[in-house]
């Protein structure tokens, strides 16, 4: 029986390595899909927020204490790309990775997020473009005052 399972891990071991490599060439191609677009606006959702019990002693009385799991799509460490971030706000602890680098575990996880980081993209996109955009028409009309003082 022990050889039996032995051998059935080593199979699992060779198969879930190889699907884990082929979600990271994924992951590497839909950033730099993102990248493409040249967006230059950051975007988030939450994966999970759970409340976890993080008293230091079982007789302890029980702590909670936030844990956020996010993906997002925004600027880190001088360049764009898919981010995770792992954090704890009651500790004011975040800790953010880019997606491609983070654990199996959470990839996995993030990647079913996705289509709802694209939504959060369009939509802090078009809020910028519309902002973008009234502003260059107040600009506008600010240099047209300007030039009539000028004269």
């Amino acid at each position: 029986m022990t050889d039996a399972t032995l051998k059935h891990l080593a199979s699992l071991s060779k198969s879930l390595n190889e699907a884990s490599d082929l979600l990271s060439k994924q992951i590497i191609e839909i950033e730099g899909a993102l990248n493409e677009l040249r967006l230059g606006v950051p975007a988030w959702v939450v994966i999970s927020k759970t409340e976890e019990d993080v008293s230091v002693k079982k007789e302890d009385k029980p702590f909670f204490a936030e844990h956020t799991l996010e993906i997002g799509y925004g600027k880190h460490k001088g360049k764009w790309g898919l981010l995770f971030l792992d954090s704890w706000p009651d500790f004011d602890n975040y800790d953010v990775v880019f997606l491609r680098d983070s654990a199996r575990e959470h990839r996995i996880a993030a990647v079913e997020k996705l289509p709802d980081l694209l939504k959060a993209l369009e939509a802090e996109a078009t809020k910028t473009t519309e902002e973008a955009a009234k502003k260059a028409a107040e600009m506008k009309q600010f240099a047209a005052a300007l030039k009539k003082v000028a004269r």
